[in-house]
């Protein structure tokens, strides 16, 4: 429920706040989850985007209509192929695209997902998921960075009677899941040879 989730979440911020490269994989791992619970949403039609905007404390406005009839045609290929193949799709509107500042949706500008005009970038409202994470993640790694900065450096909060222990076993943890994705990126780079491919699939298979 939405209580232990938050609970959950604010335990994970104290293990995991104390050295930079913890931080990075924490942030990570929550976007990856929040990704996964705001698609999941969408898809079931129980979140729409001025809800996921306002939600994030995000203010962008959709797109103008004569920018959107001057634009339409590139903003069609912004559309998911899926999307655009569907022949029951209704057409797009002036409110599935939004004005994005640039600098705010590198990713997508990095991935030509994005229409570039004059310092804005005209974004599909199906790809706003990226602009909210990115909010999300420098948020949360702002919220880190002050947490840490309000422990004293004498302070060791894996010693404390009340969460010591849950502190270390989440840190733990963390270091065994990388040890394990560290091997397996290792064995699939550097130790599969093609020419024993009949020979493994007997043996692993």
């Amino acid at each position: 429920d939405k209580q232990k989730d938050c609970i959950s979440h604010f335990a994970l911020r104290l293990a995991f706040l104390k050295q930079p490269e913890e931080q990075h994989w924490f942030i990570r791992q929550e976007s990856t989850l929040l990704r996964y619970r705001l698609e999941n949403l969408l898809k079931r039609g129980k979140l729409d985007t001025a809800s996921l905007l306002e939600g994030s404390g995000i203010k962008y406005p959709s797109i103008d209509d004569e920018t959107f009839n001057k634009y339409k045609s590139q903003l069609e290929n912004l559309l998911p192929f899926q999307i655009k193949r569907d022949p029951n799709r209704p057409p797009l509107s002036v409110s599935d695209d939004y004005v994005v500042p640039f600098e705010r949706a590198l990713d997508l500008v990095s991935r030509r997902k994005c229409l570039l005009v004059e310092g804005n970038a005209f974004v599909y409202s199906g790809d706003l998921i990226g602009i909210v994470l990115s909010h999300f993640q420098t948020k949360l790694q702002e919220s880190l960075q002050a947490a840490r900065a309000s422990v004293p450096p004498t302070t060791n909060v894996d010693e404390d009677d009340r969460v010591g222990v849950l502190l270390s076993q989440l840190t733990q943890r963390r270091l065994t899941l990388a040890a394990s994705t560290s091997e397996m990126n290792s064995w699939k780079s550097d130790n599969f040879d093609i020419s024993k491919i009949d020979s493994i699939s007997q043996r692993d298979f």
